[in-house]
């Protein structure tokens, strides 16, 4: 790609009229956009990176080129198709689109770091742009109008994104900006003495049923996705929203779908402090919380160290169902990487569960080994739900308690251990992602 727009070197879109896919060569290459090639796939091996189909571990000697300089028209696709991921790895356009309110003062590279542009229609649709570290264009200020935009359809972890791969793909915003309408388009009612708290302090607050409150925080569960059930947290604290809604309604509507807020996001929001089972809470099914605004997190598409190999699962894609025990069960990320969780000490089987959409450790020394077949492993991101964290390893070094926990070390086997001793202490395993060397 001309603007050096992908995170290595090794990376590669290729599509025909039919389809599009991402290719992760075993060496650096220097095919151009507009390429035509004809390839070879015999030895690829076709997986899964960051939730998105990737073909892996292909010698430049499988590629032959056939032309150059090939006109690629982009396809112009509706924004429902396009966040549905019906065109993973075309060049598509989408029309009616703009960079929301709050990244216009940004530039589409931030900080040397990979970064992602929030987008919005007047539908109030949400993607992101998704621009390398390495773009050749990073330095420049995100596009202020709104108008068509076009790029490679990507997908990471979920979400739906644009990747350049000419600099004319987002030449055409320049119309006048329609109305803003906040961060994903939920519409602000205009409630009176709202007070703006830390979750501390809402925590802290006496119930009522007419005070509301301004609340923002990180997403790190989402523990019913049709109701809008999420935890949130700020710099110290967390708190549960039971029920979370696009705009101020009398009743739960379930249209928390609709504002595309995913684990990470940091979202605003109003909501009367409630209370459940004498445990402190927002929302409830009347008069649940709404939504004011969210900043998307960044997609970022991590490189690959040189020689390693990704595997990685997310749990709620395996077809499990709810309170389906795992106990000694092996899952196999692929032909090297393998899991167990076993019940061990723990007073109950490892088990997966609708709520959190994650597989269940149990306090009291409930274990997950992790084998990689004598290959080396280097590193683990373990993913968690309902702000259960609690996890040791027999060796290497462990990321501090929090959402997401990533292990460092060299090992051909890895063993965690719940630490907790409660029930509110245990390890809710929503995903995990193992590099090892080849």
């Amino acid at each position: 790609m001309g603007l050096n727009n992908l995170t290595s070197k090794k990376g590669l879109y290729v599509q025909d009229a039919t389809a599009g896919l991402q290719f992760y060569l075993a060496a650096n290459h220097e095919f151009a956009f507009g390429d035509k090639v004809q390839i070879d796939l015999s030895g690829a091996t076709v997986g899964v990176y960051n939730e998105a189909i990737q073909i892996s571990n292909l010698a430049l000697e499988k590629i032959t080129k056939i032309s150059s300089d090939n006109a690629v028209e982009a396809k112009t696709v509706s924004m429902a198709d396009f966040l549905a991921n019906k065109y993973e790895g075309q060049y598509v356009a989408l029309e009616g689109v703009q960079v929301v309110a709050a990244d216009l003062t940004k530039t589409w590279v931030m900080d040397g770091m990979h970064t992602s542009i929030n987008m919005e229609d007047a539908n109030g649709n949400n993607f992101v742009v998704f621009s390398s570290k390495y773009a050749t264009y990073g330095a420049e200020t995100v596009a202020q109008g709104s108008g068509t935009i076009k790029g490679i359809a990507g997908y990471s972890k979920g979400a739906v994104q644009i990747i350049f791969a000419q600099a004319t793909d987002y030449a055409g915003l320049t119309g006048a900006r329609f109305g803003e309408q906040g961060e994903g388009g939920g519409t602000e009612p205009e409630p009176s003495g709202v007070i703006k708290a830390t979750i501390g302090e809402f925590l802290n607050a006496e119930e009522s049923t007419t005070q509301w409150y301004e609340l923002t925080g990180k997403i790190t569960s989402i523990e019913k996705a049709d109701y809008g059930n999420i935890y949130i947290q700020d710099d110290n604290d967390s708190v549960l929203i039971y029920g979370l809604c696009a705009t101020k309604v009398e009743k739960n509507d379930k249209s928390f779908s609709s504002l595309g807020l995913k684990v990470g996001d940091t979202v605003t929001l109003h909501t009367l402090r409630t209370s459940y089972n004498g445990t402190p809470q927002g929302g409830g099914s009347t008069n649940p919380a709404y939504y004011i605004s969210h900043e998307s997190a960044p997609v970022v598409e991590p490189e690959i160290p040189e020689g390693s190999v990704v595997a990685e699962a997310v749990f709620a894609n395996m077809g499990y169902t709810n309170s389906e025990s795992v106990e000694g069960k092996t899952i196999s990320l692929d032909e090297n990487v393998s899991l167990v969780f076993l019940k061990a000490n723990a007073s109950n089987e490892p088990a997966y569960y609708d709520s959190g959409s994650a597989i269940r450790m149990y306090q009291n020394g409930s274990t997950l080994d992790v084998t990689a077949n004598g290959k080396t492993i280097t590193s683990i991101e373990l993913t968690f739900a309902s702000n259960h964290y609690y996890i040791g390893a027999d060796c290497g070094e462990l990321s501090d308690e929090g959402p997401v926990r990533t292990w460092t070390g060299s090992a051909t086997d890895v063993k965690f251990t719940t630490t907790g001793t409660d029930k509110n202490h245990r390890a809710y395993v929503s995903a995990i992602k193992v590099t090892y060397s080849k």
